[in-house]
């Protein structure tokens, strides 16, 4: 059985952010095209397997070294540079479909006036040897106490 992967995506002027909930993921793989993002994997139960084919809004720069992504637990963190920054995308997909598996990161959203006065919400690869990758929680819930 292949599973959508569930995502979450921000923006700023110059950058794409997505987080992907992927749990269990093995054997990944991810491909970063100009106007294309791909991922594909197994999961340790031998009947399913993730897959994400999706045609992005406007082109991004694959190349740009701020183009990066990494997996963290249970995570795909990414961060797309855009092509060009004077466009604020209306939506993460070119289809004007509502695609069910795609949601606002409202937490690391930046409107695109009030963007100098936010923190950019990229992220930094991790040193993964100094962190503790046993619990990474959920990226959308609270703890309770």
């Amino acid at each position: 059985m292949t599973i959508r992967t569930p995502l979450i995506w921000a923006q700023d002027h110059t950058k794409i952010l997505i987080t992907v909930k992927v749990q269990d993921l093995v054997d990944e793989q991810i491909e970063i095209q100009p106007n294309f993002l791909k991922i594909q994997g197994k999961t340790t139960n031998p009947n399913q397997e993730y897959s994400l084919d999706l045609e992005l809004f406007n082109e991004i720069d694959p190349n740009d070294k701020e183009t990066k992504y990494f997996k963290l637990g249970g995570y795909i963190k990414i961060n797309l540079r855009k092509r060009d920054s004077t466009i604020w995308w209306p939506r993460l997909a070119k289809t004007q479909q509502k695609l069910h598996y795609v949601q606002v990161d409202w937490a690391r959203w930046v409107d695109s006036d009030d963007e100098s006065e936010c923190d950019d919400g990229s992220f930094e690869m991790p040193n993964l040897t100094d962190q503790d990758l046993t619990d990474p929680g959920d990226y959308n819930e609270e703890e309770e106490d």
